[in-house]
């Protein structure tokens, strides 16, 4: 759990986490091959819910922001990247 909020911290002190590829970074190609052209569109889903701002649109934000930054820390994380995407790319 702290290797996702400290991203060094796997690799300096526990080796068996860091040689597994799962738990590696994720690159751009990776976020490009799994969304494919949603990821273009979900920047503007994610703009236009700050027009009206009612509790869903607060909820798709938030999770929008928190599952980005984990599914680039961590690959098996694009799993809770992916509904997002494709609501606010919607």
């Amino acid at each position: 759990f702290y290797s996702l909020w400290h991203t060094g911290y796997a690799k300096r002190y526990i080796t068996i986490i860091a040689s597994v590829s799962e738990d590696q970074p994720n690159t751009w190609f990776s976020f490009f091959m799994d969304l494919h052209f949603l990821i273009f569109l979900f920047p503007s889903g994610v703009v236009m819910c700050f027009r009206t701002l009612r509790d869903e649109h607060v909820f798709v934000i938030i999770y929008a922001v928190v599952t980005s930054y984990f599914a680039g820390v961590m690959v098996r994380l694009m799993l809770t990247l992916t509904p997002v995407v494709s609501v606010s790319a919607a």
